[in-house]
């Protein structure tokens, strides 16, 4: 009597479908980390925009005495406003903040992992 294998036997398909699923695993992190990493870069390069834009007014003589709202390239809300900061010899000065909102948290872990030099607020 002759016997005839046809087809795949379950562990030839279990081991397929467990190195497709690890694969796809795999896969699905590194779109997740680009993903992560392009919001960063948008978020960094949003807030350069707010930076430029307060350095823009200031330079052409503007007082900032309100909040500057606007929603950036990566979506978040950005809020720049005047503060008073007191420096060490006692003397006040304003400055500005620059506030992003609902930021998630990974991207925002992203941001703090990395080293942005070279921008204007190094």
């Amino acid at each position: 009597m002759r016997n005839f294998q046809l087809g795949q036997t379950i562990i030839n398909t279990l081991c397929v479908i467990a190195i497709t699923s690890v694969l796809t695993m795999g896969t699905i992190s590194g779109f997740s980390w680009i993903y992560k990493r392009a919001l960063a870069v948008k978020t960094v390069n949003d807030v350069n925009v707010a930076i430029m834009s307060v350095a823009e007014r200031l330079g052409r003589g503007e007082l900032l005495i309100s909040e500057i709202s606007f929603i950036g390239d990566s979506g978040y809300g950005f809020t720049s406003s005047p503060v008073d900061v007191r420096e060490a010899n006692g003397d006040w000065t304003q400055s500005i903040e620059i506030k992003v909102e609902d930021v998630p948290a990974d991207v925002c872990e992203y941001l703090l992992k990395q080293e942005w030099g070279g921008g204007l607020y190094d």
